[in-house]
């Protein structure tokens, strides 16, 4: 999430903060032509199963990921059903089968680290589900919340979190950073909390936070209505400094980090306008490649520091996931130019490039978007025809899990440079190195809308109504 901007008045604002297709082959009893050898499909594609009965068919993944502890499974965009419903799968069997026993989602960690704390308590995945954006509450997630609380049930410890740097994202309201923050200080450093440096801080976070409940923004949007001149900056960057020096003394490192990811967010976004943004959307290229590096570092100093000798999974933007971007032939989508971006995923993998698989997902035709008040989904674009969609529909899959990673190259396939659509319904994304992109990506031949999931209760909903 949080991947590109563009102009759509009816997404601009529920995108600024995230990234944001298709005919149909009439079947016949005769087999296609495709430009991928039978020897190649048969070694690297694995057809997956569309009636969700079983993980039967996942078993490949025990000797393709191996002893790789973190596997980063994408999106499309952030409204994919079909997505949803195989990756959920996909989530259950590294979780049953391989030992994964952490997620990770692209949403804010303060956010998730409240959530997880409360769930630590009432051991309900409400409180989990409750913290998450919109699209990612939907029905088609229902199985991954019911096996998650199922496998809670059964005594085995999950642990949930966010890695990306804002400060907040859903299911709290907008005071509980300074107000937990202020609470911690003084357990644990009361005599900090009297300090002038500690009162200043506070004050200006409790104004972002006043100006994010005010505009009814959250995440990314929350933070662009918080400004600061370049005199400003400098006060806040040193009070922040302060205040993550307080945290140390004090043995809270968690805290200490927080406060340093939460700021340099802040002290980014504070450089954006929505006009510009509307005017030219490469304004905000500088504030994107900035919070992909913040959440690079997040991610590494958690899994370094709070989940050692855990196996983790990642759930986000395909978008944040690839490495090696430059391999992309030259393209922009949504004003962003691939090639030149600064990626998570190529951050992260300098250090960390053996420890991490990563699965993008990809569509042929269908409909995207979220089904909810008699909303209805948007058609996805055909794919070019020289693109891994149509090869896969042509070979008769109706879900299929493509190895990239290790694969040995297709003479006259891979060297021409096919398109692969992974970060929206309309781009033809190209690429001769796509094993030096991604691992793996998973192609779905009809792709439909998420549908929409009310909450009814958490402990979560009962701490807000009672705030109100």
């Amino acid at each position: 999430m949080g991947k590109f901007i563009y102009l759509s008045a009816v997404n601009l604002l529920a995108t600024l903060f995230l990234l944001i297709g298709c005919s149909s082959t009439e079947r016949t009893n005769e087999r296609i032509f495709t430009q991928i050898p039978d020897d190649w499909a048969q070694k690297y594609i694995h057809p997956l199963s569309a009636d969700h009965t079983d993980l039967s068919d996942l078993h490949f993944l025990q000797a393709l990921i191996g002893d790789r502890r973190i596997v980063a499974l994408g999106e499309q965009t952030h409204f994919d059903g079909a997505t949803f419903d195989i990756r959920s799968r996909i989530v259950q069997y590294l979780i049953s089968e391989m030992g994964f026993d952490v997620v990770l989602f692209e949403n804010g960690m303060f956010d998730m680290q409240l959530a997880s704390d409360r769930f630590a308590e009432s051991l309900d995945i409400e409180d989990i589900r409750a913290n998450l954006y919109t699209f990612w509450k939907v029905q088609e997630h229902e199985n991954m919340f019911r096996h998650w609380q199922e496998v809670t049930d059964s005594g085995k410890k999950l642990g949930f979190g966010g890695f990306d740097i804002k400060h907040t994202s859903e299911g709290y309201t907008a005071n509980s950073y300074s107000r937990s923050m202020r609470e911690t200080m003084q357990r644990v450093n009361p005599e900090a909390v009297k300090s002038d440096a500690f009162s200043e801080y506070i004050a200006i976070w409790e104004d972002i936070e006043r100006r994010a409940d005010r505009s009814g923004f959250r995440g990314a949007l929350g933070k662009l209505r918080y400004k600061m001149n370049n005199r400003k900056k400098k006060e806040f960057a040193q009070l922040s400094n302060d205040v993550a020096g307080m945290f140390e003394e004090a043995d809270e490192l968690w805290w200490a980090h927080t406060v340093n990811m939460l700021d340099q967010g802040i002290l980014a976004y504070s450089n954006v306008r929505l006009w510009r943004l509307l005017l030219n959307r490469s304004s905000f290229i500088p504030v994107n490649n900035r919070r992909d590096v913040l959440m690079a570092e997040n991610l590494a100093w958690q899994l370094e520091n709070k989940y050692p000798d855990r196996k983790v999974i990642l759930i986000g933007a395909t978008y944040h996931f690839i490495r090696n971007n430059r391999h992309l032939e030259p393209i922009k989508v949504q004003g962003i130019p691939l090639h030149e971006a600064v990626v998570m995923g190529e951050v992260l993998r300098k250090g960390m490039d053996e420890e991490v698989f990563t699965i993008g997902f990809s569509a042929y035709e269908g409909a995207h978007g979220i089904i909810r008040l008699g909303e209805e989904g948007t058609e996805v674009v055909p794919p070019h025809e020289f693109s891994i969609e149509h090869e896969v529909v042509r070979l008769w899959h109706e879900q299929a899990f493509l190895v990239l990673r290790d694969s040995e190259p297709s003479p006259g396939f891979w060297e021409k440079g096919p398109v692969i659509r992974l970060f929206d319904y309309e781009s033809d994304t190209r690429s001769k190195k796509w094993n030096q992109i991604l691992d793996a990506v998973v192609v779905i031949r009809e792709m439909y809308p998420a549908r929409g999931y009310q909450i009814v209760s958490s402990s979560i909903d009962a701490d807000q109504n009672q705030e109100q």
